[in-house]
């Protein structure tokens, strides 16, 4: 498990993981911050939470099991999710409150009931 908290602005998390059964957690709280995730294997959760204005959350998620979820408080946010399988099941959530904010869902599912999305986006 990886647990991460930055308070500022301008702040930058880089995350690879290869394996099974991991859990990331990102926290940045101001302006301007970048979470980058590469995680590879099965079962593993990430989790990103952005408060500020202009923060960017890029996910890519490799394996089977895999739980994605982003949330963003503040304005002019982007997210961005990439989450490929091999026949389990993957879900990912996104949750937007404020103006000017955009996201980018990428889902490969070789069995399509095994995927799911939902995106919440309070303006």
């Amino acid at each position: 498990s990886i647990t991460n908290t930055q308070v500022g602005s301008s702040n930058s998390t880089v995350l690879k993981i290869t394996g099974s059964s991991n859990t990331a957690t990102i926290n940045q709280t101001g302006s301007n911050n970048q979470s980058y995730g590469l995680i590879s294997g099965n079962g593993n959760t990430s989790t990103t939470t952005q408060s500020g204005n202009s923060n960017l959350a890029s996910i890519n998620l490799y394996g089977d099991g895999n739980n994605a979820s982003i949330s963003q408080t503040g304005n002019s946010h982007s997210a961005v999710l990439n989450l490929v399988n091999a026949g389990g099941a993957n879900t990912v959530t996104v949750i937007q409150t404020g103006t000017g904010d955009a996201y980018s869902l990428g889902q490969t599912c070789t069995n399509p009931a095994g995927c799911s999305a939902t995106v919440i986006r309070n303006k």
